[in-house]
């Protein structure tokens, strides 16, 4: 019996140590036993009730709350963990639904001008000439609409770019006297 508990500590058999204990007994005194050749059978051991010295006791009774709150605060540690876990997954799958949609939002005209892009080029390189016109045709017919000024060129004449500049005043310097 020493020797079985002398190789626990108190906290341990004052509280879940005992049935291991008991089990350790139960295995040495069998083997023991069958040494001796006892013919006997140690079919179990039951420790009583264990308690510390009344000197000691409420010390160890601190001890023994303080375990108890130690696992309730691990506990309580897990289960914020848990929670916490759980919601930042939450969050996680909210801001990747959120960035694919604004993906497809984004992707999906860029390929449709991307697919008309190359149906257009496919019919340039069918038809160059009435392409570029109607290119042409297209571009000034959405450039014209900004222009303050209209200006008829007759056939074959060049066109002065310049004419469609600003059309206020050039600012001067007065020289200072």
């Amino acid at each position: 019996m020493t020797r079985a508990l002398a190789n626990r500590g108190v906290d341990e058999l004052l509280t879940t140590g005992r049935a291991e204990v008991a089990l350790g007994l139960t295995r040495g005194i069998q083997a023991l036993a069958d040494l001796e050749g006892l013919g006997v059978a140690i079919v179990a051991i039951r420790l009583g009730r264990v308690v510390p010295p009344s000197a000691v006791a409420p010390a160890f009774a601190d001890a023994a709350r303080a375990r108890s709150d130690r696992r309730q605060a691990i506990t309580r540690a897990e289960e914020y963990r848990d929670r916490t876990q759980s919601d930042a997954r939450g969050q996680a799958r909210e801001i990747a639904d959120l960035a694919a949609g604004r993906f497809d939002r984004l992707v999906q005209p860029a390929r449709g001008e991307a697919a008309r892009f190359t149906k257009v080029l496919a019919e340039a390189r069918k038809n160059p000439g009435p392409f570029r016109q109607r290119l042409f045709l297209e571009t000034l017919a959405e450039l014209l609409p900004r222009f303050r000024r209209t200006v008829i060129v007759p056939p074959g004449q060049d066109l002065d770019i310049s004419l469609f500049g600003d059309d206020a005043p050039p600012q001067t310097k007065e020289a200072a006297p």
